[in-house]
């Protein structure tokens, strides 16, 4: 009988492998038919059959361009130039002031929503962690790990278990911000385009309500679409008038101060401080609402704060005050380009009443803006873009411990992406292009550990002979469509090199 035990135990294995072997088929099977429902149900929505997911803030947005103008939509156009043959959709999951690690913590939600091929993720130049971040970075994967549950994503069987015995995500659902295949989210764009378009509708609706016009000059400005926002804040002026007229003043103020124009922006300077009495008992309340409610762990939101500190301090206090604050904020968020535009605007004021010189009515955009975010004396947190969530702010720390930071909380996320990614067989591919300077050696060090690829916008657009024609002619820290199609190349190149256009 003993004879007998290995040649049963054999068996026994046999068959179970066998049937492992069946059920593997018969889900790829199943997986075939469930993925032809699937598409069919996608087509009927407006999108192709292969989807490729781009996450990332402004850049990705596109914001200060037309939507068609964006990076991933010229994405899609040039895949069509160049393989006609390829039914593609590039979904523009762009949200504005959002890191990776915002990214990071929705990514389940959201591959399960816009079902992508392929994931592109930019790294920016902030990141928020935690203690627990280091931890769990500290017990990452691997590079070699990683290949082998990619090649084991493969089998459906394997991602069935995975999915099963993986925890879910702490949060559900999905924010109101991200793109959606729900109605007026069928193209792809991303959703802040999809709020323009909706608040267009409804100031033709109802032309006479002041508060759909001021709607829409809200998004319109998140969009860098000034000249919509202008044209809406006049409107809402006009059905308005008396006591909210100062808060529209203050709002052009921003606006001709980004787009450049100082002498028209001293004007609305002067027009919000005296368009309504008693603005600044008005202003002075917003402010301190607007402390309490910024949350601890969000630095965009406390910057944000100090930027109607700033304007408070222009409007009823000391210019030199504003430059300070403004002056903060740049240090701590290089890339926020509203504190950048309004601290050269202030500074430029100043110059003007010091020296008796008129303000132009055009300024010069400062061309090189993009790679020229980190001021040589910054140190610490700052050349790194890191914040402690408990505070919402930039720990006091050497360049050093800064960079292993950084290099933590940056492994943490992307591991996050890359485990929500590999599970469901989807390979991810990093850029860069809204990163510090100094960030730029531990992203290649990160990406590299991880086998991701990395696009570098930041080198490619600083090595172009013609870096120029790629960036804004009048908005600081943007990008001309020029600048976005050369980046959907880029892109292009990055897909094609992997295999990824198949």
């Amino acid at each position: 009988m003993t004879s007998r035990a290995p040649r049963r135990l054999a068996a026994l294995v046999g068959g179970l492998v066998g049937g492992l072997v069946v059920l593997e088929v018969l889900l790829q099977l199943a997986g075939v038919v469930v993925r032809q429902l699937d598409e069919s149900h996608k087509q009927s929505e407006g999108l192709s059959d292969h989807r490729v997911l781009a996450l990332g803030a402004c850049y990705t947005v596109g914001v200060g361009s037309e939507p068609h103008e964006s990076y991933p939509r010229q994405l899609e156009a040039l895949i069509g130039e160049r393989d006609p043959e390829l039914d593609l959709s590039v979904v523009n999951g762009g949200i504005r002031g959002k890191s990776i690690a915002y990214f990071a913590t929705w990514i389940d939600a959201m591959l399960d929503d816009a079902e992508p091929q392929v994931v592109i993720v930019n790294v920016n130049d902030r990141l928020t962690y935690t203690a627990d971040d280091a931890a769990e970075a500290a017990t990452g994967r691997s590079g070699s790990r990683r290949k082998v549950d990619r090649a084991l994503s493969k089998l459906v069987l394997y991602r069935v278990l995975k999915l099963a015995l993986t925890p879910p995500p702490p949060e559900t659902g999905l924010p109101e911000d991200w793109w959606s295949a729900g109605p007026g989210g069928d193209d792809g764009d991303d959703q802040l385009s999809h709020a323009i378009l909706q608040a267009e509708a409804a100031v033709q609706d109802t032309p006479g309500d002041p508060q759909a016009w001021a709607e829409l000059a809200k998004l319109a400005e998140k969009r860098l679409d000034h000249d919509r926002a202008i044209h809406a804040h006049e409107e809402a002026l006009q059905l308005e008038g008396g006591r909210p007229a100062s808060h529209h003043h203050r709002q052009l103020l921003r606006i001709h101060a980004g787009q450049r124009r100082h002498a028209e922006a001293a004007r609305q300077l002067d027009r919000a401080r005296t368009a309504t009495p008693d603005y600044q008992t008005i202003l002075y309340g917003q402010l301190k609402r607007t402390k309490r409610q910024v949350a601890d762990d969000d630095p965009l939101e406390a910057m944000v704060y100090k930027l109607r500190l700033a304007d408070y301090y222009a409007l009823f206090g000391d210019l030199g005050d504003a430059i300070r604050v403004l002056q903060e904020v740049v240090t701590a968020m290089p890339s926020m380009v509203q504190a950048r535009d309004m601290l050269d605007f202030y500074q430029a004021l100043e110059r003007s009443r010091s020296t008796g010189e008129p303000l132009p009515e055009q300024a010069r955009v400062q061309l090189d803006a993009l790679f020229t975010k980190q001021d040589g004396d910054q140190g610490g947190a700052a050349r790194f873009g890191v914040y402690e969530a408990t505070t919402g702010d930039q720990p006091a720390v050497s360049a050093a411990e800064a960079e292993a930071r950084f290099r933590t909380v940056l492994a943490h996320n992307l591991q996050e992406i890359l485990r929500a990614a590999d599970a469901r067989g989807i390979p991810v591919i990093v850029e860069n292009l809204s990163s510090l300077p100094a960030q730029g050696p531990v992203i290649a060090e990160v990406t590299g550990a991880y086998g991701v690829p990395l696009v570098d916008l930041q080198g490619a657009i600083a090595a172009h002979p013609a870096r120029a024609a790629l960036l804004h002619p009048t908005l600081n820290l943007r990008l001309s469509p020029q600048g976005n199609r050369f980046v959907a190349e880029q892109i292009y190149a990055a897909l094609d090199a992997e295999g990824l256009l198949q």
